[in-house]
């Protein structure tokens, strides 16, 4: 169990943090998920934020042959747990562009959010469906990271990552366990396994 003896905010109010005997940790306010946990061999009574939210000080207290003082922990993108944020359902399936200058996801309510995967921000929030089960769908970008194609169900859309508008729908037949994938920047090739009664 989780000891709390101190508790603080994030200045933007996404995150928690807690700290008590043996460890701090990181909560996702939104979710209610812990995010990170950073285990200690001593008593920990003080926990705070920097102003710009880029560092967690913690306080410790000499026990178990850990030292005591001040700890800093950098909590800035890149430096550990980082949450994309903009999506209201699950998270079922993650993409990268082929360079990673972008993250995208699958939500349970046929929604893609698309990232700046260097920044966190949110750029586009795509409906895609519904179609019947997300965990057959499939994503991806292109070479050059300017379109998103997405398939499942009974349809494949080509997307525009830089305004996030819908340039061209395919109608198929129904369909489970897609993968499609770009071959050069124009290209695309999706295989899949087709069925009149959506069943595998």
């Amino acid at each position: 169990s989780h000891h709390i003896f101190g508790l603080a905010f994030s200045p933007d109010g996404t995150m928690l943090a807690s700290c008590g005997r043996h460890s701090a940790r990181l909560w996702d306010v939104a979710s209610g998920n812990q995010l990170l946990a950073i285990p200690v061999s001593n008593t920990l009574p003080g926990i705070a934020f920097a102003r710009d939210g880029q560092q967690l000080a913690v306080a410790a207290i000499a026990a178990h042959g850990g030292p005591s003082g001040v700890f800093l922990h950098r909590t800035g993108y890149g430096d550990g747990v980082h949450c994309f944020r903009g999506l209201g359902g699950a998270v079922h399936r993650v993409w990268f562009s082929e360079k990673r200058e972008f993250l995208a996801a699958l939500s349970a309510d046929w929604r893609v959010g698309i990232w700046e995967a260097s920044t966190g921000k949110l750029l586009h929030v795509l409906a895609v469906g519904p179609d019947f089960f997300t965990d057959n769908a499939d994503l991806t970008f292109s070479p050059n990271a300017l379109k998103l194609a997405f398939s499942s169900g009974d349809r494949a859309t080509l997307w525009n990552v830089r305004d996030g508008t819908c340039e061209e729908t395919w109608e198929l037949p129904p369909g489970l366990g897609d993968r499609i994938r770009f071959c050069g920047e124009d290209n695309l090739l999706l295989f899949r396994f087709e069925t009149e009664d959506k069943q595998a």
